[in-house]
């Protein structure tokens, strides 16, 4: 979560906003990062494939450990790595307007 925090600093930095001090440009960017950790979450979700999704829903059910999630999503067929850039640059390009 940190990585994601210091990208949504730099972002808030790329956009120059006036009369924004440090603190409220730090809160700002834990704001956003929460927003796009849950994007990125639920992107991977929607990725996987149908027999997964119901397996997920089957582990859900179970009251999973943090670990136990995290490793299911890992031996699951969806690219986290390249959802997790791809929602990014949405990210990126929403926020700076491009």
């Amino acid at each position: 979560m940190e990585e994601i925090i210091k990208f949504c600093r730099k972002l808030i930095d790329m956009k120059q906003l006036s009369g924004v001090d440090d603190q409220i440009a730090q809160n700002m960017a834990e704001e956003m990062a929460h927003k796009l950790n849950d994007r990125i979450n639920k992107n991977i979700i929607s990725s996987l494939q149908p027999d997964e999704y119901a397996e997920f829903e089957r582990l859900l059910d179970n009251d999973p450990t943090t670990e136990q999630v995290n490793q299911f999503i890992e031996n699951s067929s969806v690219d986290t790595k390249k959802i997790t850039i791809q929602s990014m640059v949405l990210f990126k390009e929403y926020y700076l307007g491009k």
